[in-house]
């Protein structure tokens, strides 16, 4: 069986913005331990240049909630996922896997590869486009004059002043969905059931409950 494609920045924006009151509240509506999801956040802040805006929501989650908050337990729950056989890919713009042991009364970080994404298997069992991310800004950002990011294929850089200068999906006309306060594209009420292209991460659509 497949492991679970876990959409880590979808979680990150909900806890940064409010609509997670608490780790206990994400793990209720996820089905994660909270362990998992604090030790995903510390893991984020060490990944500034591979996903910039997986860093600045830990950022905000670790300001939000504080960082002995964040600390508490995330080492032990990842260990205890680890323990009991689960696997987790993480999918998190730019697709960093990440793991965190607690050793020796502190934490040593091991990064399972900082790349993108490399050929997997859609469902179909066609292999996935190259993952490589290249220098592109988004149409509303201006060409000139900003720093020019480099994002996976189908997302752009948010550039300028006032933008949130991260990876966004390019293509925002997606149904049932609309920009949050952090200008990602989530689903509207009454369509809670995301579906992601299986290769890049990109929202392809909103379905109601049941797929109507």
């Amino acid at each position: 069986m497949a492991d679970p494609i876990i959409d880590w920045e979808l979680i990150f924006t909900k806890l940064a913005s409010g609509i997670y009151t608490s780790f206990k509240h994400a793990s209720a509506e996820t089905g994660l331990s909270e362990g998992l999801i604090k030790a995903q956040v510390l893991a984020a802040r060490k990944l500034a240049t591979q996903s910039p805006r997986m860093y600045e929501l830990a950022g905000r989650i670790i300001a939000r909630f504080g960082a002995a908050e964040v600390a508490e337990g995330a080492g032990g729950g990842l260990l205890a996922t680890a323990a009991a056989g689960i696997s987790t890919t993480a999918l998190v713009a730019g697709a960093v896997v990440v793991a965190v042991l607690a050793l020796a009364g502190g934490y040593w970080w091991s990064q399972h590869g900082d790349q993108p994404i490399g050929p997997s298997a859609r469902a179909t069992g066609q292999a996935c486009p190259d993952m490589t991310p290249v220098a592109h800004n988004c149409p509303w950002s201006p060409q000139t004059g900003v720093e020019v990011g480099s994002c996976k294929p189908g997302y752009c850089y948010d550039a300028g002043y006032n933008h949130t200068l991260a990876c966004k999906q390019e293509n925002q006309s997606v149904p049932n969905a609309h920009l949050n306060d952090l200008d990602n594209l989530v689903c509207n009420d009454g369509y809670p059931v995301p579906v992601h292209d299986p290769c890049t991460g990109l929202l392809l659509r909103c379905d109601a409950p049941g797929g109507g």
